[in-house]
């Protein structure tokens, strides 16, 4: 007689099959190839026990188990004390910290700096995010903060879009308690700390941390290059956020602004970043000075070759304009007719009155070689 059933699992030499009216029966697998979920038709052989019932009913449960945690896994359910966010705190040094969707703490380590001995007595594991944050920044009073100023950067980021946590959320209840925490501690010098809460995208997490930078850190190193600051890794790990406004103007105020490295911001910057546009808009703004100075240089410099050409061919314009002015001047000076200048010049001689013959013939002179000697025994 032909049976009708629903594989429930598939071993090495028999399946389990549950039929319609709710019984289970246990054939031999053979050649059989079938799947968990198809429905197949046998002949089922005449033998049945308790012994039988039982091991079929715990092989039911067994593949009932197996479905439930395979729809799990495909439906995206974790399990609760799985990573699924993490958060940075940079107070020098930077930590970071790994938490589960009850915000419990798995994980804790150092980004920037090989030296775990800062967190070595710090107790993290299967602590709330509250009270490891605490613990941090009592830490920090001790060092970073001992000088009633200072800086914090907050960064949250989950490792999915849709998690069940919120990164925003973990970031902005994390800047509260670092505030309250500062008013408590610091009243007086609230003022001189500065508290910088953001969330970025898992992406950039994972960038910065091959640079060995905390979110926060990358993110401001974004940001300062997108406004023409070109700075190495080693100098956003060094540097703090009053040297970052000290070279950019009003740097600070443009990092507490909502728009300024919100997720969607940080996320072009980041885009920008790997596609190499930054880079390229970094060139740009250092190529432009240089070619302002250059255009700047060439109006001064035209004027001195104009200025040379200028003198230069004048220069024997003005000595011919200079020599009959030196020519006019000993002129009026009648001792000076007398000198060799008269013999150069002979038209100029007979200007005194009783000369008026000599100056009537000036040429014929060389010419009559005789005639200049007999005027002289006339007179």
């Amino acid at each position: 007689m032909n049976n009708r059933g629903i594989v429930l699992e598939i071993q090495d030499k028999q399946i389990i099959v549950l039929r319609s009216t709710g019984q289970i029966d246990r054939i031999p697998r053979g050649k059989r190839i079938c799947e968990i979920g198809e429905e197949i038709v046998y002949v089922l052989q005449p033998k049945s026990s308790i012994k039988g019932l039982i091991i079929a009913i715990v092989g039911l449960t067994a593949a009932l188990t197996a479905c439930f945690f395979f729809i799990l896994k495909l439906a995206g359910v974790t399990s609760t004390d799985e990573v699924i966010a993490y958060v940075s705190l940079d107070v020098k040094p930077s930590i970071e910290m790994g938490i589960d969707e009850n915000e419990i703490v798995h994980e804790l380590r150092m980004i920037n700096n090989g030296d775990d001995k800062w967190i070595e007595d710090i107790k993290y594991k299967d602590q709330t995010l509250e009270n490891v944050t605490a613990a941090i920044l009592d830490k920090a009073e001790k060092g970073a903060f001992s000088g009633h100023e200072g800086e914090i950067i907050i960064a949250s980021s989950t490792k999915i879009e849709n998690a069940s946590i919120s990164d925003v959320v973990i970031q902005t209840k994390m800047k509260e308690q670092v505030t309250k925490h500062l008013q408590q501690t610091h009243p007086n010098q609230f003022n001189n700390f500065i508290v910088l809460s953001i969330a970025v995208p898992d992406e950039l997490r994972r960038m910065g941390s091959v640079q060995g930078l905390s979110m926060g850190q990358y993110a401001v190193y974004l940001k300062s290059k997108s406004e023409g600051e070109d700075l190495t890794f080693e100098e956003i790990k060094a540097s703090t956020l009053r040297e970052f406004d000290a070279k950019i103007k009003g740097f600070i105020t443009m990092l507490t602004s909502d728009q300024a490295l919100s997720k969607a911001a940080l996320s072009e910057l980041l885009q920008d970043e790997k596609a190499g546009k930054l880079d390229e808009d970094l060139a740009n703004r250092e190529a432009t000075p240089t070619s302002q100075t250059k255009s700047s240089t060439k109006p001064e410099a035209t004027p001195k070759p104009s200025g040379g050409a200028s003198t230069g061919t004048p220069k024997p314009s003005i000595k011919p304009t200079q020599t009959p002015t030196g020519t006019a001047k000993p002129t009026p000076k009648s001792g000076s007719t007398n000198k060799p200048e008269t013999s150069n010049h002979p038209s100029q001689t007979p200007k005194p009155e009783k000369t008026p013959k000599p100056t009537a013939k000036p040429t014929p002179k060389p010419s009559q070689s005789s005639e200049p000697s007999d005027e002289p025994s006339v007179g």
